[in-house]
């Protein structure tokens, strides 16, 4: 499999549809067959947006090639059948009446993603009601510029629908999101009771979905580099409070180091709850140990919960990780760490740099 490209190997048209089987190589993904049906009158490439595909056989490229040859003759065996089978699916597909059916559905589903773009909740709500749920949440499922704050403004107003239904995960993570920013803001009255149910709903979702967590993680560590340390260490939160005992398996080295650095006091506006730093601390440690930005972190961190010992440990470890020695030297709070003997040792000869101290405690991960 050293080559790439796709080979047209058959092709009839009928006055239903045209009929094209491909063999499709890729020197990554290896070898694919498929079929494809394609209207009247449309060519090889053509009518993308409408083609109908129905793969055949799918050889990954770390196939031993020694069962290559057994894969392929049992392709061949099915081959005709299943592409008796497709066509017959498809006739009907190219008619006048059914293509201007899906015109019409592609039109309701632009009015649903209209409505919640322009956060419409009246609009999204006569859309959900006049809808099938499969429909409505087809209309739901376009690619929003969801890193776009103003967009997530705008689907929180349609947050009081779409809990009521069961929106996407980009859409539940912006819901969980603006939830949890808005509480941490101190919203009025409404907005909480809102934002509370919005995290009662996403707290089962999130249980059972580490996509979804990893989502709102992501948002998280993308507060923690905005320096908005106070809403990273909300959303942190919330992940930790929907995850079972001991399930960390959405959490990343980056993540877990940029919720450290969120709950360092210096990094904030107002000191965070000591049982929230301890729970962070406790992830810290027993989930990347052999990070040196989390070791780090968690020395400075440890040494504000006025754990002495521990923090030198921390700081031993993330040297040994080869943590820039600079950095350590610089890093307020970690006074008492650097007097340590052991830590003295490991900074001998290291000069601090000419410029001031930090004035924020821990490092983010490049």
């Amino acid at each position: 499999m050293g080559f790439a490209g796709t080979f047209p190997r058959y092709r009839r048209a009928t006055d239903d549809q045209v009929e094209i089987v491909e063999i499709v190589v890729r020197g990554r993904t290896g070898l694919q067959v498929e079929l494809s049906s394609l209207p009247p009158g449309s060519k090889a490439g053509t009518w993308r947006s409408e083609k109908l595909r129905k793969k055949v056989l799918d050889v990954r490229s770390g196939t031993d090639t020694s069962t290559l040859p057994r894969k392929l003759a049992t392709a061949a065996r099915s081959f005709r059948r299943a592409a008796l089978a497709f066509w017959r699916e498809s006739q009907g597909h190219w008619s006048s009446d059914a293509r201007s059916t899906r015109a019409d559905d592609q039109r309701v589903l632009a009015a649903v993603a209209r409505a919640l773009l322009d956060g419409n909740a009246a609009k999204l709500a006569a859309a959900a009601s006049r809808l099938d749920a499969s429909t409505f949440a087809r209309g739901l499922a376009g690619d929003f510029p969801w890193n776009d704050d103003a967009v997530n403004r705008k689907i929180w107003k349609c947050a009081a629908v779409l809990i009521r239904h069961d929106p996407p995960k980009a859409i539940a993570a912006s819901l969980l999101t603006s939830a949890v920013e808005l509480l941490c803001e101190g919203a009025k009255v409404p907005t909480r009771t809102l934002a509370k149910q919005v995290l009662a709903w996403g707290k089962p979702r999130m249980r059972r979905d580490e996509s979804l967590a990893r989502q709102v993680i992501h948002v998280g560590n993308n507060r923690a580099y905005r320096g908005q340390c106070a809403r990273a260490a909300a959303l942190f939160e919330y992940v930790l409070d929907c995850s079972g005992d001991g399930q960390h398996g959405e959490w990343t080295a980056v993540a877990t180091a940029s919720a450290v650095f969120s709950v360092l006091s210096a990094n904030r506006p107002t000191p965070p709850a000591r049982p929230l730093q301890e729970r962070v601390l406790s992830l810290a440690t027993t989930s990347f140990p052999k990070d040196r930005f989390v070791r780090l972190n968690a020395a400075c961190l440890s040494a504000e919960l006025g754990d002495a010992e521990s923090s030198v440990e921390h700081l031993l470890a993330a040297l040994k990780l080869r943590i820039d020695p600079k950095a350590v030297i610089t890093q307020p709070g970690l006074e008492t760490a650097r007097s340590d003997a052991r830590v003295a040792r490991a900074l001998r000869g290291v000069r601090a740099p000419t410029k001031r101290a930090a004035s924020s405690a821990g490092l983010l991960p490049p």
